[in-house]
C-alpha cells in the first residue's frame, strides 16, 4: 500500500497533487520546510462568537446532546472532560463500548456544526463545552 492509497482511505480524496509523498509524510504539508508553502487544507474560519456551557451527564448510559441547546451556525466545539472518569463521544446512538473515549482531564476539539453526543459509564460526570462560530 502506498501513502496515496492510505490518504484516499483516510480522506476520500484523490491523493496528493503537489509536492512529493515524502514531503507530505515528513512535514504534514505540500512542499519542504524551507519552501514557505502554507499548510494544505487549512482555512481561517473567522470565529467571532464563543459560548461556554457546563453539561452534567446525570445518568450513566444515556446519550446527551452537547450542549443541550446548540449554537446556530457553530463551526467548532471544544470539550473538556473535568470529571474523574472517561466520557465517550459520537452520534445520538453513542455508547461506552463504541464511542470515542475522552479520558479524565483531556480536551477534544472538533469541527462540528451540530449533533455531537456524550455518554458516561457512571452518573454525575461533568464536561465543559466551548462553542465557536
Amino acid at each position: 500500500m502506498t501513502i496515496n492509497d492510505l490518504y484516499r482511505q483516510l480522506f476520500g480524496r484523490g491523493g496528493t497533487t503537489k509536492g512529493s509523498d515524502i514531503d507530505m509524510a515528513e512535514h504534514g504539508r505540500v512542499g519542504g520546510v524551507s519552501t514557505g508553502q502554507p499548510f494544505k487544507f487549512t482555512s481561517n474560519v473567522g470565529l467571532s462568537t464563543w459560548v461556554t456551557t457546563a453539561v452534567t451527564l446525570t445518568e450513566a448510559g444515556t446519550a446527551y446532546l452537547l450542549p443541550t441547546t446548540e449554537q446556530t451556525d457553530r463551526k467548532v466545539l471544544i470539550v473538556s472532560n473535568v470529571s474523574n472518569a472517561s466520557i465517550y463521544f459520537g452520534g445520538s446512538d453513542v455508547t461506552t463500548s463504541k464511542g470515542i473515549e475522552l479520558t479524565a482531564g483531556s480536551i477534544l476539539t472538533i469541527d462540528s456544526a451540530a449533533g455531537l453526543y456524550a455518554v458516561c459509564g457512571s452518573p454525575g460526570k461533568t464536561i465543559n463545552i466551548l462553542e465557536g462560530k
